[in-house]
């Protein structure tokens, strides 16, 4: 990659005095990157060390800015300043073993493109006791149900665990069921563009930080992931992602938004899709404020 290095932004004593953040918001107001790069604009509101830098954003937040910025300089997007190198990619996913068991050894091509984990697992549940849930499953980057067999004994008094046990093991009506693995092993050749939010996340190091449902700073109050699952519990703490850290430098973050970009004609890469958002709002609030985030970050993106 080649680059030429423009002059300094000249942010207002004060935005320069509060720090990165003031200057991260000061960047979205109005017109303030109009004519700026996209790397230049990422690489002076954000904290710097040796190995890595900083934004006081979470994921969603950073695409956000990015997308402030495409708004602000929708005649000219200059994301590099510089000319990219054949070499640079998007951050596919190119895995060896199969990221959810590396004793999984079959791989399938799918549809999409994708190289794939083809491993699959036979069940037989008792038909009484049958029951499934529906997921974003992270590895395979899609809806998955699963299924299982439930606990005989749940929600039940002492004294009518016997009857009940004796009631399931009785019971031999059973179903097979297959369940594929999925997980994706390379994207080398997927027909299907990655959305910036996701590129964001891969970018993304930073696993979070814990924050407690209902917390005063010393007492824990009671779960509001527990209560949606139908019981009280104290809080045992959420890991939060409240900020974004990338080992490169916000040129080379811009650099990625680039190959982003390009790779459908006239923008019409996607910025995000519905079941990201719904990911990345878990990692960044408490579960109290989930579905509130989350409606609020799809109108942010535009997905309503």
């Amino acid at each position: 990659m080649f680059l030429e290095i423009p002059e300094k932004i000249k942010f207002p004593e004060i935005v320069k005095k509060k720090g990165p953040l003031a200057q991260f918001n000061y960047l979205k107001e109005g017109k303030n990157m109009k004519g700026l790069s996209l790397g230049q604009s990422l690489d002076e509101c954000r904290w710097g060390s040796p190995t890595s830098i900083l934004y006081e954003a979470n994921t969603l937040e950073m695409a956000e800015f990015i997308k402030n910025w495409m708004e602000q300089n929708k005649d000219n997007l200059d994301f590099y300043h510089g000319e990219l190198t054949e070499e640079f990619q998007l951050p596919y996913i190119n895995e060896t073993v199969c990221p959810r068991n590396e004793n999984h050894k079959i791989k399938v091509r799918a549809l999409d493109g994708t190289i794939r984990c083809g491993n699959e697992e036979v069940k037989e549940i008792k038909k009484d006791y049958l029951y499934s849930y529906d997921f974003f499953d992270k590895f395979s980057k899609s809806h998955v149900r699963r299924y299982h067999e439930s606990n005989p004994l749940s929600g039940s008094f002492e004294d009518e665990e016997e009857r009940l046990m004796e009631k399931y093991y009785n019971s031999k009506d059973t179903i097979k069921i297959t369940e594929r693995c999925g997980a994706i092993l390379s994207e080398k050749d997927t027909i299907v563009p990655l959305p910036l939010l996701e590129v964001l996340d891969r970018i993304n190091i930073l696993q979070g930080n814990e924050c407690f449902c209902e917390s005063d700073g010393v007492t824990k109050g009671y779960c509001f992931e527990a209560r949606d699952m139908g019981f009280e519990r104290k809080c045992f703490g959420h890991n939060i992602q409240n900020h974004f850290i990338a080992s490169m430098s916000g040129w080379s973050i811009a650099a990625n938004v680039q190959r982003w970009y390009e790779q459908l004609p006239d923008g019409k890469a996607p910025l995000a899709t519905k079941d990201l958002v719904n990911s990345l709002v878990r990692k960044s609030v408490t579960p109290d404020k989930v579905e509130k985030e989350t409606k609020l970050w799809k109108k942010k993106l535009g997905l309503n």
